[in-house]
């Protein structure tokens, strides 16, 4: 009982700071970015996301790391190198499918993702 509540207490308050300022909007399958409140750059790379990411998964699996801080499938801490590695996966594993992800999209996608992990920290 001596180290599950001072763990618990840690881990609420990782939770209760973790990414406020990613707007976020919705919960489970309705989960979605709050478009307004991007700045205009950032409002094609995400409609670029909801058009390519969601053909393999909803966009709370991509959502979810900017509130919780971790990866819901590896349960990895999610930081830049980890958006890296996304971002390079998925256009690996769009390859050769119907829905690819050229090299463009794959930055533009890494910026909204980048930018959103920066807002997540403040």
């Amino acid at each position: 009982m001596k180290t599950v509540l001072p763990a618990m207490v840690l881990l609420i308050a990782i939770a209760a700071t973790a990414n406020a300022q990613v707007p976020i909007a919705g919960k489970g399958d309705t989960m979605r970015l709050d478009a307004a409140r991007l700045p205009q750059p950032m409002k094609a790379n995400y409609e670029r996301m909801r058009e390519k990411c969601t053909k393999c998964h909803s966009l709370e699996r991509v959502l979810l790391p900017f509130q919780t801080g971790i990866t819901p499938i590896t349960m990895q801490p999610f930081d830049m190198d980890t958006v890296k590695s996304i971002t390079f996966n998925m256009v690996r594993k769009s390859n050769g499918k119907n829905y690819p992800i050229s090299k463009d999209e794959a930055k533009s996608l890494s910026a909204l993702l980048k930018y959103l992990l920066d807002e997540s920290v403040r």
